[in-house]
């Protein structure tokens, strides 16, 4: 319980609206099972970059301008 905060990066390669119809999985594990194996109640920042099969570069750019940005916050 010494880590004080954490972050998830992932990609998937289908929408958004398809992982929240199967409950979205990957962001469960992440901000259930992670924050309670660090510390719970700590912040966990989950950045997921969707639609990865049809992304552009233009789009992943912008995601990892925002990782950068949460990165540099973090």
């Amino acid at each position: 319980h010494n880590i004080k905060k954490a972050a998830v990066v992932t990609s998937y390669g289908g929408s958004r609206f398809r992982a929240f119809l199967m409950s979205d999985p990957p962001r469960r594990l992440a901000k259930r099972l992670l924050r309670s194996t660090i510390k719970p109640f700590a912040p966990l920042r989950y950045l997921a970059h969707y639609s990865m099969n049809l992304s552009t570069d233009r789009s992943r750019a912008a995601f990892l301008t925002t990782v950068a940005k949460a990165m540099d916050s973090f």
